[in-house]
């Protein structure tokens, strides 16, 4: 049904036009579905399905590539580029062989500080433990957050980490700590193999970067909202995650993707960091396409999830 409904689609839509190019978000691909729901999660069946229309509507081709072709207004249909954000390790488990099958090219964007550790993003320790714990509810800074079924322990996850996102970096980590011994788990627990939170390892990315069909660029250090940060903070963040990036990968770090990615999460400072680390291009969060008139620093995306609808993948 979804795929008959993007043949359908494709016929009647054509906002991209032929100066344009539509750069797609993804984020986390399992193949069992997760007990409590997760907006940054998608089964490998949606995946699948959402890459075919792509594929169907689109020329994919590389982020780089499409970049370069819109400059140079060299265009004869609707493009689209595939990008990844937070490296995580089911990344290279159930995504890249699908993007292997059908040849699509896409970009990684790594948390450097965290490849290779058995740590992961704050987010996922969060919803980690909301998952985990046995507790029907908990008391948080005064709020009453009901865990009784895992459609409340989803809405819970949404709730907690729109409130924890805005902190600065050093009360955020006290307040995931919080959190985890207030719901009696382990805020420090390892990420183990298996555990959809577990982030890549440095032999997993060098596995794909031989093999071609992916590059890797930067998402800062420790993912980090940029612009709570002061300019010496954001320059060693972004400066030092693109050094890293290039001692794993042995290839050019010029590609970057701001953490959370909307307009007021990066500032003049942030494009000055950029700029210093040779980053030649940086996607958003921003929903639009990328033209020619668009600053290569600020590429908006169209984020994909396991609820995108056909309508938000056409061209």
């Amino acid at each position: 049904m979804r795929t008959r409904l993007y043949r359908w689609i494709r016929g009647r839509t054509n906002g991209a036009g032929r100066d344009s190019l539509t750069v797609f978000n993804f984020h986390g691909v399992v193949v069992d579905p997760l007990p409590v729901p997760d907006l940054g999660f998608m089964n490998r069946e949606t995946f699948l399905a959402h890459l075919e229309a792509i594929r169907r509507l689109y020329r994919v081709v590389s982020l780089r590539e499409g970049i370069e072709r819109v400059a140079r207004g060299d265009r004869k249909g609707p493009e689209a580029a595939v990008t990844f954000d937070d490296g995580l390790a089911n990344f290279y488990e159930v995504a890249h062989p699908i993007l292997d099958d059908f040849g699509i090219p896409a970009v990684c964007f790594l948390v450097t500080s965290l490849v290779g550790t058995e740590d992961t993003l704050w987010c996922c320790r969060v919803h980690k433990a909301i998952s985990e714990t046995s507790r029907p509810s908990f008391l948080w800074r005064g709020n009453l957050i009901d865990l009784s079924n895992s459609r409340r322990r989803a809405q819970a996850s949404v709730l907690l980490q729109g409130a924890l996102k805005g902190m600065p970096p050093r009360e955020l980590r006290a307040a995931v700590r919080e959190i985890g011994r207030s719901l009696s788990v382990d805020p420090d627990a390892p990420i183990l193999p298996g555990s959809p939170f577990r982030i890549l390892s440095d032999s997993e990315i060098c596995r794909m970067v031989d093999a071609g069909l992916v590059e890797f660029g930067s998402h800062t250090r420790t993912h980090p909202i940029l612009s709570l940060l002061s300019p010496e903070e954001q320059r060693e963040e972004i400066v030092e995650s693109a050094a890293a990036l290039r001692r794993l990968t042995g290839r050019p770090a010029d590609l970057f993707a701001y953490p959370n990615g909307r307009k007021e999460d990066y500032d003049a400072a942030s494009l000055a960091a950029l700029r210093e680390a040779g980053v030649r291009a940086a996607v958003t969060t921003a929903r639009g396409r990328f033209r020619r008139n668009t600053p290569p620093l600020e590429i908006p995306r169209f984020w994909v999830g396991e609820e995108t609808r056909a309508w938000e993948i056409a061209p």
